[in-house]
């Protein structure tokens, strides 16, 4: 059931964000274009999926730390100073889906890792003021595959994969921030 439930909200976010490559306005892209980033917040849903506990024992609140300590230093080295402009603005990440699938979820399981959320911009001086909303942002990592489970050649995947963990979740930070930074930067 569970599976299941994972193919259809990876349906849903494909469809979502298909349909949310919608052209910006003319408007909305003058006032992101009139913005320089100065400072980044990441903000969790309080309903965020996170997925299940990895076989190292971490449990998803474990992965989601980690996760948005790579995300912030992934922004700040990505956006901090873009797209330019000559207002300060705050950037606000929300996430509502970190799912961190483990080396053996990835091999045995056949799953991947995903990140959801939007970017919004405010006024650095002014917090209220909204300058500026992404369409839902994307980053995923597929699942490992192969045909037929060999025994040792599975466990050599699977060490390999989990020695890889604390990488995966700086690669979905850095895919992640590169989506922010495409939007940012869009049609300068």
């Amino acid at each position: 059931m569970r599976f299941f439930l994972r193919i259809i909200t990876a349906g849903a976010l494909v469809l979502l964000a298909a349909c949310s490559s919608e052209r910006e306005s003319a408007d909305t892209r003058a006032a992101i274009n009139s913005v320089s980033i100065q400072d980044i917040n990441i903000e969790v849903e309080p309903g965020v999926y996170t997925g299940l506990p990895q076989m190292d024992g971490k449990t998803p609140q474990d992965q989601l730390r980690d996760y948005t300590s790579a995300l912030s230093y992934a922004l700040k080295n990505q956006v901090i100073g873009k797209p330019g402009g000559k207002i300060p603005a705050r950037l606000i990440v929300r996430l509502h889906q970190v799912d961190l699938a483990s080396g053996v979820g990835r091999v045995m399981g056949g799953r991947g890792s995903a990140v959801s959320g939007r970017a919004v911009i405010v006024d650095l001086k002014n917090p209220k003021r909204v300058i500026a909303q992404s369409p839902n942002l994307v980053a995923s990592e597929g699942a490992i595959s192969g045909s037929g489970n060999i025994g040792a050649l599975v466990v050599l995947a699977v060490k390999a994969v989990d020695a890889a963990s604390e990488a995966r979740a700086e690669r979905l930070a850095r895919y992640f921030s590169d989506s922010v930074s495409k939007w940012l930067v869009r049609s300068r």
